[in-house]
């Protein structure tokens, strides 16, 4: 019995620009959101691990659709030859996948005690959905192990706008900067740590 085959969906206009469709080798950007992030770093896990996946930029391919809650509509419902399962990120819930996968293990808790969830316990015998936390953020460097317990630097790899605002508040930096330590936000790959102050 062979393995039931899966797509990631990415659409086309989701695709960032510098990251080739036929060639998906990925690398952190803060230009690239969860709608490509998550989904193509779990196709290049499943991928190397020798598991039949392929990418696609179709949502109404039939078989085991994996896609993020911004690419899904509202009102899209799977077709009779189709497991849609919706990454759903930090976003509500979409009514018509099949499955849906919470990185919030909160959420995932709080869905547990819903009726929906209690619904899908009695028809189908289990859970309608699944924690799993995030990847590991890609292309970082293994701590120096020489350095031992010295720590002095405190960095966020991500957008700045998606920070709480007490991170970015001058108290903050002050409070880190008190400590002997930096304080950094890393949007970009290539140009290196920005300061804030």
């Amino acid at each position: 019995m062979s393995k039931a085959h899966v797509r990631f969906l990415v659409p086309l206009e989701h695709w960032p620009s510098d990251v080739d469709p036929r060639n998906p080798i990925y690398s952190w950007s803060g230009n690239r959101f969860g709608k490509f992030n998550w989904i193509v770093q779990t196709f290049q896990r499943l991928s190397h691990a020798g598991y039949p996946c392929e990418i696609t930029h179709d949502l109404t391919e039939e078989g085991i659709v994996i896609a993020h809650r911004d690419v899904i509509p509202v009102n899209y419902c799977p077709g009779p030859n189709q497991l849609l399962v919706c990454v759903v990120a930090d976003r509500p819930r979409l009514p018509y996948p099949q499955f849906s996968i919470l990185q919030n293990p909160e959420q995932a808790h709080h869905w547990s005690k819903t009726m929906v969830c209690s619904v899908d316990r009695r028809i189908l015998g289990s859970e309608s959905h699944s924690y799993m936390r995030y990847w590991p953020q890609p292309d970082l460097i293994h701590r120096d192990i020489s350095r031992g317990d010295l720590f002095n630097h405190v960095a966020f790899f991500g957008l700045g706008r998606n920070l709480h605002p007490g991170l970015v508040a001058p108290s903050f930096f002050n409070a880190v900067h008190s400590l002997g330590m930096k304080w950094s936000v890393v949007e970009e790959k290539n140009i290196g740590m920005i300061i804030l102050m």
